[in-house]
């Protein structure tokens, strides 16, 4: 008879609890089981079936006090460590950082942000920094990029930070990719979608388009065991944010852009191109025959960004108030701190303590190779 009743439906299993064992050589383990599984079932297989266990690639960071503990597959030592509530900050020295990735960071946790890391030149600097704003990590997001040594800020949301990877997990920017993510019919990794995006300030609940990292299934009960469950998607986006199914004010979804939105990505990639100096216009066509274009225009005042020797005639204020014109060339490379040739002499002059009132450029010879527009973003001359 219970054979024509077909296999016996495993049971749910929505919680579990922790044990300790040994294995054959005596090798002392933690493990965690379901509730309808005793520990003591697991501890006798242990000692009977299994000589060792093994992580191989993975160790552990952990603290004497608190409850902090974390895996890694890399060589990281923890210099700094405070903790309350629902979040923690630390000063980590990853000694074997992959890629050339930045091995000195404050990592920071909270049960409302997720996890954010920022990184700076030196592990002296990084724990100047933790002592500066330990006690108060809301401030860290604006009080970092001022200090000596900062690098970059990153916010990784619900993923897990790339020095955080365990086992073979793949990094993919500054995340480790999640290991339990699932196939999803709609929401497939590497896919664009358009999301109206509710984790940063945005009253209007502007779309922006973001591209998906995974998605992981959750299911569990609401209230007691005669209630129904229910089950619910959280998916990833590779800027560290998460769009959680279940948050009741996500009422808008997100959806994969459609081929005749396809234009907002190539305006963006144009636009990124722009930025970089390598265009100084761009068109993109729409579907209806109209089309939008980008154009960098100049100001009314020359920019002398190029490289190469310049003439000019500045008029300066000297240490008893006089001013003196001063005339001559200077061979100029545009940097950081001077992108162009005003920049430039006037910096020269303030190192002698004299300030610049008037500065005319009466001729240049620059370098045919020379770029006249440099783009947002400065780019050494090679």
């Amino acid at each position: 008879m219970s054979d024509l009743q077909g296999p016996k439906k495993p049971p749910e299993r929505n919680s579990y609890h922790l044990g300790e064992g040994q294995t054959v050589i005596g090798q002392v383990v933690e493990f965690s089981c379901f509730s309808d599984v005793s520990t003591e079932t697991v501890a006798a297989f242990l000692k009977e079936n299994v000589r060792s266990i093994y992580r191989p690639t993975t160790g552990m960071v952990s603290i004497g006090h608190g409850g902090f503990a974390m895996y890694t597959r890399y060589d990281v030592a923890q210099h700094k460590y405070a903790g309350g509530g629902s979040g923690f900050i630390e000063v980590l020295e990853i000694k074997n950082p992959p890629d050339g990735r930045v091995g000195c960071v404050v990592h920071e946790y909270n049960g409302y942000v997720g996890s954010v890391f920022t990184e700076f030149e030196t592990v002296e600097l990084a724990c100047a920094a933790f002592g500066k704003f330990w006690s108060d990590p809301r401030s860290t997001r604006d009080g970092f990029p001022t200090l000596p040594g900062f690098k970059r800020y990153v916010s990784c949301g619900s993923l897990i930070p790339w020095f955080y990877a365990v086992g073979e997990q793949l990094l993919i920017g500054d995340y480790a990719f999640p290991e339990d993510v699932q196939d999803d019919p709609v929401f497939r990794f590497g896919k664009k979608f358009v999301v109206y995006d509710d984790s940063i300030v945005n009253e209007e609940k502007l779309p922006v388009i973001k591209t998906c990292m995974g998605t992981r299934f959750i299911k569990h009960k609401c209230g007691y065991p005669e209630y129904c469950n229910t089950a619910y998607r959280i998916v990833y986006w590779s800027d560290g944010t998460c769009w959680n199914e279940s948050w009741p004010h996500n009422n808008i979804s997100p959806r994969e852009i459609l081929e005749d939105e396809m234009w907002v990505v190539e305006a963006i990639q144009q636009f990124h191109k722009m930025l970089a100096g390598k265009s100084t216009e761009f068109e993109v066509a729409f579907t209806n025959g109209t089309k939008f274009v980008g154009r960098v225009v100049g100001s009314k005042g020359r920019i002398h960004t190029v490289e190469g020797t310049y003439f000019v005639k500045a008029r300066v204020k000297a240490k008893n108030g006089d001013c003196v014109t001063k005339e001559g060339s200077v061979d100029f490379k545009p940097t950081p701190e001077a992108p162009d040739v005003v920049t430039f002499v006037t910096n020269k002059f303030l190192e002698f303590r004299r300030t610049v009132e008037h500065l005319e450029v009466t001729r240049q010879a620059t370098e045919n190779s020379g770029k006249k527009w440099c783009g947002a973003f400065f780019h050494p001359p090679r």
